[in-house]
């Protein structure tokens, strides 16, 4: 009786080990990265951190990288 729990057993753990193996393999080939799109980066008017452009706050002319920056203003050692 404990010979066939043990080969029952082991037969389970063999299905599982080649069950994952079958399903890690990629299908078609390597997998494909998805290209992201381009962004302009600009930057932060006060600390000077760069800053994707649709994620920038703006006033005027003026961008940041975010609003307590915005309400700071420009930096005067950057020349602003």
């Amino acid at each position: 009786m404990f010979r066939l729990l043990l080969l029952a057993l082991l037969a389970i753990v063999v299905y599982r080990l080649v069950r994952g193996a079958r399903s890690a393999r990629p299908v078609g080939g390597p997998p494909r990265h998805r290209a992201l799109p381009e962004q302009r980066m600009v930057r932060c008017d006060h600390c000077g951190v760069f800053v994707p452009e649709r994620e920038a706050v703006t006033d005027g002319e003026h961008r940041y990288c975010s609003p307590p920056h915005r309400d700071a203003g420009p930096s005067r050692g950057r020349g602003g």
